[in-house]
């Protein structure tokens, strides 16, 4: 299949590190699609396993299919990489080990255009322990300006529409005026940063009501992994979220409750360690959440009443108590099955 750079619609970036198990169908569920109009940009990020040898040999079979081999850079720098090296009108993102529903890109497909510069859809988020859940229901497609977006904003972040990397196709020339580009510093809520970002250089969003991706989330590797960088990273992200919204008014009261979540799972991501206890507490984010935070979750009263008396220590000792039984307690339900 011969392809016309200059006729690309769509281009799928899929950065690619140790994931040759899950590849074939990933790719599979990308070229179902037979327009001429997609390029699939594979980035392999320095893959120590068969990723690469995998990914050409799919190349050989469809032209449409372009593969790149760097340095390991991390999914934001490879992300990146995909994007400086794309010539579709718009861009899109698969992770290696996701895969899209049948039709998906048909129906991405029929979509574009109608002016508007983001496009999302629904996708299910498969774990081992609730198998595959939609993250939103949406009766019919939905355009909205950026200011209707902002008024509800934080039914769709709950919904998982807002933060997902890769339920969105963007608009190229948009990434490249804006000189938007992932902060490969961060290895947490990096993607949300971007999409926040991009959405800040919007007028016009197109929601698409079907489910045309699968999110596969491994449970293991969840439970296991921290980022001791946790606070940093949401911090930046809250900012964009800031960025955004002050566009259209301010935050809400909303906002200092994800807050007060956010420090919470900052004491677990640090393993407990509050070398920046003072930066977290101190910080204006904080001091406006002790008197527009209404918490309703028992452990979220007690970390707002320790934060307002500066006994947030306290809390964090409460805390690290029950996170470690609660993996104790998993850990020995699994051993027993």
């Amino acid at each position: 299949m011969n392809q016309d750079t200059e006729n690309i619609l769509l281009s799928v970036v899929v950065p690619v590190y140790n994931a040759e198990k899950f590849l074939d169908k990933c790719i599979q569920s990308i070229i179902e699609y037979q327009g001429a109009d997609l390029e699939v940009i594979i980035v392999d990020d320095g893959s120590k396993d068969h990723s690469l040898e995998v990914c050409r040999k799919w190349a050989e079979r469809d032209r449409r299919i372009k593969v790149f081999s760097k340095q390991n850079g991390g999914v934001s720098s490879a992300r990146n990489f995909g994007i400086d090296n794309a010539q579709g009108q718009y861009i899109t993102f698969c992770d290696s080990d996701d895969y899209y529903s049948p039709h998906a890109l048909e129906t991405i497909r029929s979509a574009l255009g109608n002016g508007c510069d983001l496009y999302l859809f629904c996708y299910n988020k498969f774990s081992a322990k609730k198998g595959y859940t939609p993250n939103l229901v949406l009766d019919q497609d939905i355009i909205l300006t950026s200011e209707e977006l902002a008024k509800d904003f934080w039914k769709y972040y709950s919904g998982g529409m807002i933060n997902c990397g890769t339920n969105k196709v963007f608009c190229r020339s948009l990434i490249l005026e804006s000189g938007l580009r992932y902060d490969e510093n961060m290895t947490f809520a990096e993607d949300a940063t971007f999409n926040l970002q991009y959405l800040k250089k919007t007028r016009r969003l197109y929601m698409i009501s079907k489910t045309l991706y699968n999110y596969i989330s491994n449970d293991t590797q969840a439970i296991k992994r921290r980022h001791k960088d946790y606070f940093k990273m949401h911090e930046k992200m809250f900012g964009a979220i800031e960025n955004f919204l002050c566009d259209y008014g301010e935050v809400g009261e909303v906002f200092y409750d994800y807050w007060l979540k956010m420090l919470i799972y900052s004491c677990y991501h640090q393993n407990f360690r509050l070398d920046n206890l003072s930066e977290m507490m101190n910080h204006p984010n904080t001091m406006q959440m002790c008197t527009r935070c209404r918490p309703s979750a028992i452990m979220e009263k007690i970390a707002l009443f320790t934060i307002r008396y500066h006994m947030f220590p306290v809390f964090n000792g409460i805390y690290h108590v029950r996170c470690s039984l609660a993996e104790f307690a998993t850990h020995f339900i699994r051993k027993g099955e």
